[in-house]
């Protein structure tokens, strides 16, 4: 035999010996997957536990089940109830927006009275509430939204009026702040000068007459002593030409008549 065909028979022996090894770890720490139960010194097979399993989950499903139609049950009535209760609180979330009547609020204490008249049905079920004539912070009673939305539009149109008079008012008070004031300074119109303009130019003719009739004055005053002053220079100038003629005549015996005033 050759050494090739020696190293051949030597490397098929020792894969050999490597597949032997591991088909006995594989036989060794296999899983048993058959349902064989437990023995002495071995354990069950694995579908046998889960098959345990799944009976053990099989016994508690009608516990489940029975839960599941009770609370489904219980889900429909409640939504039969909802249904019912929404159509309700609609009817009332209608009755207070529209019309004009007192809206009433939910009293849950437990109080019943004539007064108060009987709790509001919904069916054939009484809800655990009362209906309570509703006001406001003031006291006074609260009424629906379409009563309110009219009162808003009457106080709209009173405001409306009021700003109509208060821009009438302002407008008659500009008019008269202009008249008397006035819009331009030295316009020949008395409109435009404004009252007080006027006032205070009456006011500045008015002291120039005074002065003028002080200057008037005064100068009447000299006039009358300038004129006393040239009468009396005048007789004085009479009594002088007298004396001239009466010494002419006496010393040179001339006769002129005295010419005077």
């Amino acid at each position: 035999m050759t050494f090739i065909g020696k190293l051949f028979v030597m490397l098929n022996l020792a894969i050999s010996l490597l597949m032997a090894a591991a088909a006995f770890g594989l036989y060794a720490g296999g899983i048993d997957w058959t349902d064989r139960q437990a023995k002495a010194g071995q354990p069950a097979g694995k579908m046998f536990e889960l098959r345990k399993e799944i009976e053990d989950v099989l016994a508690q499903l009608p516990v489940a089940e029975n839960t599941w139609k009770s609370a489904r049950t219980d889900l429909l009535v409640r939504e039969d109830r909802r249904r019912d209760e929404r159509a309700w609180y609609d009817a009332e979330m209608a009755r207070i927006t529209t019309g004009k009547e007192q809206v009433k609020r939910v009293d849950r204490a437990a109080v019943k009275g004539p007064e108060f008249g009987a709790r509001p049905k919904l069916g054939d079920r009484t809800l655990p509430f009362n209906l309570l004539p509703a006001e406001d912070a003031n006291g006074q009673p609260l009424m629906t939204r379409d009563f309110y939305a009219e009162k808003m539009v009457e106080h709209q149109k009173k405001n409306r009026d009021v700003r109509d008079v208060l821009a009438k008012r302002v407008k008659e008070d500009e008019d008269l702040t202009r008249l008397l004031v006035g819009d331009k300074e030295g316009d020949p119109e008395p409109r435009l000068r404004g009252l007080r303009r006027q006032l205070v130019e009456e006011r500045i003719k008015r002291q120039g007459i005074v002065d003028e009739k002080g200057i008037t004055e005064s100068l009447q005053i000299n006039v009358a002593v300038e004129s006393e002053l040239v009468l009396k220079r005048l007789d004085a100038l009479d009594e002088r030409i007298r004396e001239l003629l009466a010494y002419l005549k006496k010393r040179h015996k001339v006769d002129e008549p005295a010419k005077g005033r």
